[in-house]
């Protein structure tokens, strides 16, 4: 995955952007890119497939973190993936589902844990809205990214913090995000 993620830097980016969501925007225009608001938040993007040509689809009724998560999974599979479109097998397309998945928030999260460590004098899930905040991304792609590092890295304690929040249902992520300081665009549904 990170080979794929350092390929997109410096084979898809010729025009040199910093920004990981005007990178993913820009990929994704030349396959006809659609953004359409769908009454449906369990679906956050798909790819279209018509006339042997793939077709992004990203749900912009979603918070705007969701549709930046599914704009590079979609980049994934179009880009990557090399069983969804051809196979039928259902182990393997959940098996890219998740190479998608970790691709996404290595493009969007990169190394998350130095800036989430700087971070002093804040409970847990404040911490994790201003690293969702700098690095434009949802919750829990925040909270695996955070649980992968801290495993690798030994850190016991960010790991029992992040099993403990896992599941935790935010209420008004909205309003959280106000009380910090922060836009809530970036978690407040569009429609």
């Amino acid at each position: 995955m990170k080979q794929s993620a350092s390929l997109i830097w410096s084979k898809y980016n010729p025009m040199q952007i910093n920004s990981p969501i005007q990178l993913a925007l820009q990929i994704l225009r030349p396959y006809g890119l659609i953004q359409l608001p769908i009454d449906n938040r369990y679906l956050s993007g798909a790819i279209f497939v018509r006339d042997g040509k793939r077709i992004p689809l990203i749900n912009t009724a979603l918070p705007r973190a969701n549709q930046y998560f599914t704009a590079w999974h979609e980049i994934y599979h179009l880009l990557f993936d090399e069983v969804s479109f051809d196979h039928l097998i259902e182990s393997e397309i959940l098996m890219e589902e998740r190479k998608a998945e970790y691709f996404a928030a290595l493009m969007l999260l990169g190394n998350l844990m130095p800036y989430f460590e700087g971070l002093k004098d804040m409970e847990f899930q404040a911490k994790a809205f201003q690293c969702m905040n700098a690095f434009q991304a949802p919750y829990k792609a925040v909270l695996i990214s955070l649980y992968e590092s801290a495993v690798k890295n030994g850190n016991t304690a960010i790991v029992e913090e992040v099993k403990e929040n896992f599941d935790v249902q935010v209420e008004d992520i909205a309003q959280r995000f106000r009380d910090l300081g922060l836009d809530d665009s970036l978690v407040r549904p569009r429609m």
